[in-house]
């Protein structure tokens, strides 16, 4: 989880777009596996009632999970897992079943830490301005990953991401 939460982290962003970075980190996007509260139990819902339960998936046990499985959810909670291992997959549903349990348990500490570490995967500015921006990639070519997408072309003022690219999405 760690490495999927560092290659899309968004805390380079904040240098240069203080005031967009503020305005992301206080939206549902930074945390779009935990959401409001109700994100996360549904995902839960979705193993125990569906993934389970449907004949045909598979999975019997956590151990059991992938990440095509999750990808129900995370086609939109969380796209980049689609880049992740089924290690990745596993480890982020333990880190649900714990954070649920520590609620339960009433252990605020193990909750919270469990809900921070969910919350370091989220949909932050490289999976919009990178990794999603060309929709097309047969027509507009395939995401530059050297670059970062808006709705221009121009230098960018940063070593990691040396140029924006135009998008026609965006």
């Amino acid at each position: 989880m760690a490495e999927l939460a560092a290659r899309y982290d968004s805390s380079s962003c904040k240098e240069c777009h203080e005031e967009i970075y503020e305005e992301w980190e206080n939206s549902l996007h930074a945390r779009s596996l935990y959401g409001t509260g109700r994100t996360a139990p549904t995902i839960i819902t979705s193993i125990e009632k569906g993934l389970k339960r449907w004949p045909y998936s598979g999975v019997k046990d956590i151990k059991d999970i992938q990440v095509k499985h999750l990808m129900i959810c995370a086609k939109c909670h969380l796209p980049q897992l689609d880049e992740a291992t089924d290690e990745v997959a596993r480890e982020i549903v333990e880190t649900l079943y714990t954070w649920k349990r520590a609620i339960q348990e009433g252990n605020e500490d193990l909750a919270d830490e469990m809900e921070e570490k969910l919350n370091s995967l989220n949909i932050g500015c490289l999976v919009c301005h990178q990794k999603k921006a060309i929709i097309h990639p047969w027509v507009d070519s395939p995401v530059d990953k050297n670059a970062v997408y808006g709705s221009k072309s121009y230098a960018h003022d940063f070593e990691k991401y040396p140029k924006v690219k135009k998008a026609p999405a965006l």
